[in-house]
């Protein structure tokens, strides 16, 4: 039998089940992830967190949220060196209910009554894609944004470069968004490239 987590919602069917009562197997977590991603266009969860999912310490919680017999949803939370944190997501079709605000509630409760480890009782709360709903929710609990990390991106017209080489004609202007940028100019002893396997020893030594 799971011991599952009252949710004060209507949908009788669905149920916050912490995991080592009611396990999704790795294939269901897999294939929500997944769904997830391809709905929004980012991962919902970090490598980090993937990490503990598949492999918890011991003192990682980690739920999934049930519709019956079906996985919609995941929520774990962890320690990320003297803190707490805690990443979690629902499949789209399950969003506009009230379940993550109930995900979010069962977390911030296990925070201020276990025994977590840390000083500070409130963890930090990651969300990817900076979705609006996050930030909602987010507000709702009290927390405003600390931290924001960026993906920068540019787009280069490679068309008289090697595509996936690295390498770069020169004398072509780079192009993004249909606007030209200027070739940066580099002292003679520097050169610009992509990464390449092998250079992360020169960043190790």
């Amino acid at each position: 039998m799971g011991t599952s987590v009252s949710t004060g919602i209507s949908q009788e069917h669905i149920r916050i089940v912490r995991l080592g009562h009611e396990d999704a197997t790795p294939t269901e977590a897999r294939a929500i992830i997944a769904h997830t991603a391809a709905y929004d266009g980012v991962d919902p969860l970090s490598e980090d967190f993937l990490h503990a999912l598949a492999h918890p310490a011991a003192t990682t919680r980690r739920w999934c949220v049930w519709d019956a017999q079906t996985l919609i949803g995941m929520v774990i939370l962890m320690r990320q060196g003297e803190r707490l944190a805690a990443e979690g997501f629902l499949i789209p079709d399950y969003r506009g209910r009230g379940l993550s605000h109930e995900m979010g509630r069962v977390v911030l409760t296990t925070c201020t009554e276990s025994d977590t480890g840390t000083q500070d009782k409130l963890p930090w709360l990651w969300s990817h894609g900076d979705h609006p709903a996050a930030r909602h929710l987010a507000a709702t609990w009290g927390f405003t944004p600390a931290r924001e990390l960026l993906h920068m991106r540019l787009h280069l017209d490679t068309a008289n470069g090697t595509p996936g080489s690295g390498s770069q004609n020169p004398n072509m202007p780079l192009r993004h968004s249909g606007f030209p940028f200027e070739a940066p100019e580099l002292p003679d002893n520097v050169r610009l490239r992509t990464f390449r396997p092998g250079d992360e020893a020169a960043w190790l030594d």
